[in-house]
Order: structure tokens, then C-alpha cells, then sequence
């Protein structure tokens, strides 16, 4: 809805007595009321799912209070009283409010229609009232069909003409247009360097015009915010920063088209100014997100880079489940005090994303989002060690063996454990996108199936090794699925299974229906299998001294060796791990699985933070405290002077002047 501000604010917005429901009609009626216009543009049909906005109905007394407040004007059938109306049903909005139709005509154009204008199409450039990020060049890309040749089109930028590049491929408008032949090679390119541009916005128009003289054109506007491309080398970060340019790194995401994301993009990096930064803005394919946290602790950068960049560290979570799979454009920008900026710009991919789900989970725990661990969201983590070390401890058991991956998810376990030489590796999950996932990811080493833990779609005795992590406490069901797992088994096979121990993790996670205890899960395997051995397993902190290689391994794909030595006991693990058979129990050593210190970094980062806000928050606290006492000697010094005023001489032979003085005024006033 656009409304104009003056007549907003005359009309005083939205009425609070509409708090989620019907303000907006409230509005344009009252709109209307005062001689104005509403002009509705039906080009679009909606689907509006109004339980996931809010809730399985509408606001209580809300279409009671618009009806007693505009009687017949309040339109039959508007969508709040549609039938369809309730949770988890949809419904089709195309003539919401009857009574405010001053109607603008969607153009009708199929593939055998006459074309009166050309159709001019360009996903680059944002609509009206959108913003879009370009740093230092602008590039448009698009496609102009028009009914008579030639179809020419032409850019201005700020009112002046930039250089197009036309007859390029147009998948689209081919697809728009089947019957124009012309309509395959209509792509258009626009490319412009904006590297010397002053910052700020830039009006685009976009114009599309046939033979026959009939013109299409498209407006938008887009953010300038041309930057020095950082420099890579160490030493002419130095030398940037000690003459007084910015400078700035990014960590994480490498901007080389090899980082893969998930739903959530982290950034990390460091940015230095003398002047001070300003802000750290993070752009994916054009898009403003919000600005990174600047400020956090970077002691390494004091003797490295600058003796003032000991706070010159940022960071950001994205939610990135709004983008598609495929390559993206990520663009970190960082703009100094005195209007410099530099920034890294390039390509990142997203991949193997779980968006959100709001159907219910029948007999697996709480509704909403499921649990789902993706090894390229937290990539080096503590979570992705904790994965790594169970499917690689479950690994030696795999070679040669028949497996199954209980509750696989995206597949990463049965790649490792395929890896491994097991001669067959299906794994199962109930979550059709999961399995997409995992066959996307190892459909050439692995089986994936659809199915449910509590009812498995294999044959008794179909497997030597079952592995089930992290996936008993989602489900209500746990003896069933329990038996399902004894069953599939083979008489000599192995059971591999975990559950966050309830006595020591921490406690409150919505999509957990029973966490074992130690005691409780080798009381529940041992009634199914003659053998149950229990392994514990705990985070620690580490330090590696490792050669060339063993330092410079990651992802796990590879053993380091090393001895390793505890200096501490845990109370009691984090998570149980058991091992169940009714043979003999194969010997399986301890692993370690090391990974970085992100989530310790960022404790001791919040930690320092707030030790700073203490430290401020004292100083003020002192200052306060003088300025009271300086207040306090000043108005004790202050009515020592009156008193003494009071009581001098002076003061006393002038008292009848006074006197007099106020006598006059008084008559004055009458």
C-alpha cells in the first residue's frame, strides 16, 4: 500500500483500535471518506495462508468493529470471512474489497495476442520503492520483446545514455513469446563502472521501443557505493592503514566460489581505519543486509596490522533461506569515517538448505522446524565435530559390512561411512527434502529412502551395522523404533546409538520428546540385546602441536596422527553412545575430532564486551558520583554565602530600602 504522507498523517495512520486485523481497509476507507482516491491493481492473484500470519482466525472483534463503523460499505466476502478461512488451508484473494475499485487493468498478453507495446522485462533493476546494492559497476540484464522490428533499447542513468549490449540469449522471452521468432535473441546487457562514482543513489530508466513506435519503460533505483578493492598481502595492509586508507579482510566466506551455505551465511573479518570505521555493510546479489557487528576483540591485529586495531574485529549471522541454490554475488564493504570505503567482493554458493516447515510432525516431537544438522552451515564448528566423531568412530565397523543410516538427513553420515569400504550403505529419513538432499550429496556411494524409524521398509536380518544418532529423542514412539533397529538387524550385528545424556544437556529443547540417561538407555537396549556397552562423549578444549601436514589438515577426511592427553575429568558426558549386539562386541578405540574455536572466540568476545560495558558503566557511575559532590560543595557554599548575607550589616541597615521597594512594585501592579 502507497499512501501519500501528508494525507497519512492527516488522517493519523492506522487506527490503533486495528492492531493486526483490517487496518489497512479501515484506512482506505477512510480514505475515500474524504474525497481521495484508492486505486487497486488486481494484476496478481494471491495466496495468502492465514494461519501462518496469524493464527487460525482472525482478530477477535476486529469484523464486528470495521462492519458497526462503515455499515454497507464493508464489503461481503472480504478474506477474513472467508470460509476457507482456517489453519492450514489457503485461499484465493482477487477481488478483496468490493467498494474501493478504482481499477488500473492487468494487460492481458498470451502467446497469440497482438503486442501494442513491447514486453520489456529486467530482474536486475529494483522496482519502485526496493533498494539494490552496486559497488563498483552496475550491470543490468534483461529482454525487450516488441510484435514489429526493430525492437531497440536504450539505458539512461541519471538522465544520461549509457551503451547497451542487445541480441543476447533470452530463455524467457522465448518462453513468453513462442510465436516472435525474434524473441530468443532479445537479451540485453548493460555494463557501467561506477568505481569513480560519488556515493549515493542513481535513478535508472530503462526503454524498450518496436518499429511501430509503441514504447515500454522500467524505473528504478539503485545504492552507489563505489570502494577501493582491498588488498590480500599482509604488508600492504600495513602500509594502507599507516597512510590513512581503510582496510579490511574477510575470513569467512573465501570469495572465490568455493564456500557452499546453507540457511545461515556467517561473515567474519576485521576492518581498520584511523579515522575510525563507520559501518561494515554485507550485499548478497544486490541486496542490502544488515549491517555487520563492528567492534568485536582482535588483540592479533595490535602488533600485526596497527597498535589501534584491537577492536577492529566484525562479524555477522544472514539468514539466507530467501535465496535460491546456486551462486551467489556476496560484497563486504567497509566505510570509514572521512568517507573512504574498501571492500571485498565475489562469488559464494548455497546448497543442501532446509527452509522452514510448519506441518506437524506426527509422533516426532514438537511441530514447527525440525532439528537437521548441515555440515556447510557450521562448517569447523563444535557441532560438526561432534557429527564427524561418531559416523567416524562408527566408520570401522563399516568395511565390508551391509549399513543402515537411521535417520541419515542430508547424507553426510553415509558418505563417511560408504568411504569407509561398507559394501552396501542405505540410508533412511522421513523428511522428503532431507533424502533430495542426500542423493544430491551422495546418491553415488549410498542408497536413500523415504520411510518412518518406527515402521523400516527392509526385510529382518538386512543389515550388519545400524547406525541411529542423534534421532531417538525426536521421537515419541522410542520402544518401536527400538524393535524396528533390533529387527533389521542381523543375529551377529551391531546397534550403534546416541542420545544427549538428560542429566547434564542442557535442558529445554523444544523438538526433544525423551533424552536417556545413561542408565535408561542400557536398560532399554539390554532388553532387546544380550551385549550393550556404553561410550561417553563430551566437548573439550585442545591444543595441537602438529607438523606442516597434521597443522594444515581440515574436514576430517584424514587421520592426525598425535598422543593425546586429558588435564581434566568431566563430571559426567554430554552425550551416550552405546554399542549393542547379541555377539560379542567388536573393540572400537576412542577418537578425537578437533574443530575450531569459533564459539569460544565469540564467548570471550561477548564476555570482553560486556566486561567493557562494566568498565564504561562504572566510569560513568564515578562521574556521576563527582558531579553530585562538586553539586553538593557548590550549594553548600552557596547558602553559607546567603547566610552570611543575611546577617551582615548591610543587609540589615538596607532592609526598610527594601521594604519600600516592594510596597511601590505592589501598587504598581494594581
Amino acid at each position: 500500500m502507497l499512501v501519500d504522507r501528508v494525507l497519512f498523517e492527516r488522517l493519523d495512520g492506522f487506527d490503533e483500535a486495528f492492531p493486526l486485523d483490517l487496518g489497512d481497509t479501515d484506512l482506505c476507507l477512510r480514505v475515500r471518506a474524504v474525497g481521495r482516491r484508492v486505486v487497486f491493481t488486481p494484476h496478481a492473484t494471491v495466496i495468502h495462508h492465514e494461519s501462518a500470519t496469524r493464527g487460525p482466525g482472525p482478530e477477535l472483534g476486529a469484523p464486528q468493529l470495521l462492519a458497526a463503523r462503515w455499515g454497507k460499505r464493508y464489503a461481503e466476502g472480504d478474506p477474513v470471512e472467508h470460509p476457507s478461512s482456517v489453519p492450514g488451508q489457503s485461499f484465493r484473494v482477487v477481488d478483496a474489497v468490493r467498494e474501493i475499485e478504482d481499477r488500473v487493468p492487468a494487460p492481458v498478453r498470451t502467446a497469440d495476442s497482438e503486442l501494442s507495446t513491447p514486453l520489456l522485462e529486467c530482474p536486475d533493476l529494483p522496482a519502485d520503492g526496493a533498494r539494490r546494492f552496486v559497488g563498483n559497476e552496475l550491470r543490468l540484464r534483461g529482454w525487450a520483446v516488441g510484435a514489429t522490428e526493430p525492437t531497440t533499447v536504450s539505458v539512461e542513468l541519471d538522465g544520461k545514455a549509457v551503451p547497451v549490449l542487445t541480441g543476447g540469449e533470452a530463455p524467457a522471452g522465448a518462453d513468453a513469446r513462442p510465436d516472435i521468432t525474434q524473441a530468443e535473441r532479445a537479451g540485453f546487457e548493460v555494463r557501467v563502472d561506477t568505481s569513480e562514482f560519488e556515493r549515493g543513489e542513481r535513478r535508472i530508466r530503462i526503454i524498450a521501443r518496436d518499429g511501430a513506435g509503441g514504447e515500454t519503460s522500467r524505473t528504478g533505483t539503485v545504492d552507489v557505493l563505489p570502494h577501493r578493492i582491498a588488498p590480500t598481502l599482509r604488508e600492504r595492509m600495513v602500509a594502507d592503514a599507516a597512510a590513512g586508507r581503510p582496510v579490511l579482510a574477510c575470513e569467512q566466506p573465501t570469495l572465490d566460489g568455493s564456500y557452499e551455505a546453507g540457511n545461515r551465511l556467517a561473515v567474519h573479518g576485521w576492518a581498520f581505519a584511523l579515522s575510525g570505521i563507520e559501518a561494515v555493510l554485507v550485499s548478497l546479489d544486490g541486496r542490502w543486509r544488515q549491517p555487520a557487528e563492528y567492534g568485536r576483540r582482535r588483540p592479533d591485529l595490535i602488533g600485526s596490522v596497527h597498535p589501534d586495531a584491537g577492536n577492529a574485529g566484525f562479524d555477522l549471522f544472514v539468514d539466507i533461506s530467501d535465496v535460491e541454490d546456486g551462486e551467489h554475488w556476496l560484497a563486504v564493504v567497509a566505510l570509514a569515517r572521512d568517507g573512504q570505503a574498501v571492500g571485498v567482493e565475489g562469488p559464494i554458493r548455497t546448497r543442501y538448505r532446509r527452509r522452514p516447515q510448519s506441518r506437524s510432525l506426527d509422533g516426532y516431537g514438537k511441530p514447527d522446524i525440525p532439528e537437521r544438522f548441515v555440515p556447510e552451515e557450521f562448517r569447523g564448528h563444535l557441532i560438526d565435530a561432534e557429527h564427524q566423531a561418531r559416523y567416524r568412530w562408527a566408520a570401522r565397523l563399516a568395511r565390508d559390512a551391509d549399513v543402515l543410516d537411521a535417520a541419515c538427513g542430508v547424507g553426510y553420515g553415509a558418505a563417511i561411512l560408504a568411504e569407509a569400504g561398507a559394501r552396501r550403505v542405505v540410508g533412511i529419513d522421513r523428511d522428503a527434502e532431507a533424502i533430495l538432499n542426500a542423493r544430491a550429496r551422495a546418491g553415488e556411494v549410498a542408497e536413500f529412502l523415504l520411510g518412518d524409524l518406527r515402521t523400516l521398509p527392509f526385510e529382518d536380518g538386512s543389515f550388519d551395522l545400524v547406525a541411529c544418532f542423534e534421532a531417538i529423542e525426536h521421537v515419541v514412539e522410542q520402544d518401536a523404533v527400538l524393535d524396528e533397529l533390533r529387527r533389521v538387524l542381523r543375529p551377529e550385528g551391531t546397534l550403534l546409538i546416541s542420545s544427549p545424556n538428560r542429566e547434564t544437556f542442557t535442558p529445554g529443547n523444544p523438538h526433544h520428546v525423551h533424552e536417556y540417561t545413561p542408565d535408561e538407555l542400557r536398560a532399554a537396549l539390554g532388553r532387546r540385546f544380550a551385549t550393550v556397552r556404553l561410550h561417553g562423549q563430551h566437548a573439550h578444549l585442545a591444543s595441537l602441536l602438529a607438523g606442516d601436514e597434521g597443522f594444515a589438515a581440515e574436514g576430517g577426511h584424514k587421520p592426525v596422527p598425535a598422543e593425546v592427553r586429558k588435564l581434566s575429568a568431566a563430571p559426567a558426558e554430554l552425550y551416550t553412545v552405546a554399542a549393542a549386539s547379541d555377539a560379542e562386541l567388536p573393540v572400537l578405540d576412542d577418537i578425537v575430532t578437533l574443530g575450531g574455536v569459533f564459539e569460544v572466540r565469540q564467548l570471550l568476545e561477548y564476555a570482553w564486551a560486556w566486561e567493557d560495558r562494566a568498565i564504561a558503566a562504572q566510569a560513568d557511575a564515578a562521574a556521576n558520583r563527582a558531579e553530585l559532590k562538586i553539586a553538593r560543595l557548590a550549594r553548600g557554599r552557596a547558602q553559607a554565602h546567603l547566610d552570611a548575607l543575611s546577617t551582615s550589616k548591610s543587609w540589615t541597615l538596607t532592609a526598610p530600602l527594601r521594604q519600600a521597594a516592594e510596597v511601590v512594585r505592589r501598587r504598581r501592579l494594581r
